[in-house]
């Protein structure tokens, strides 16, 4: 359900006030997902960051994913057989030998 959470809209006063406060053991994704705002707490204690969720910023994040995933389909045959046409060469020992050349 995060995900769809992550596509309604704010609610009105997380802007202001910050809905929880958290410690930053407990900052984990799926505690984050939960609140619209947030304030985590550093490790030492020293200092707190705000999280704010953003819908617009997440749209644009789901529309780019959604776009490279169907370019990959797309695009997957023809890189299939270029790896395999290339396998001999990948998987040569001279080419082994030019990967770790610099640490010889």
């Amino acid at each position: 359900m995060a995900p769809i959470r992550q596509l309604r809209p704010l609610r009105p006063m997380s802007k202001e006030y910050p809905e929880a406060e958290l410690t930053a053991q407990d900052s984990a994704w799926y505690n984050l997902v939960k609140y619209d705002s947030v304030i985590v707490s550093m490790n030492d204690g020293s200092s707190a960051a705000l999280y704010q969720r953003d819908p617009a910023h997440y749209r644009d994040l789901l529309k780019r994913t959604v776009e490279i995933h169907r370019r990959f389909s797309r695009e997957w045959p023809r890189l299939a057989e270029e790896y395999r046409a290339a396998l001999g060469d990948i998987t040569s020992p001279e080419a082994w030998d030019k990967t770790f050349e610099p640490w010889k």
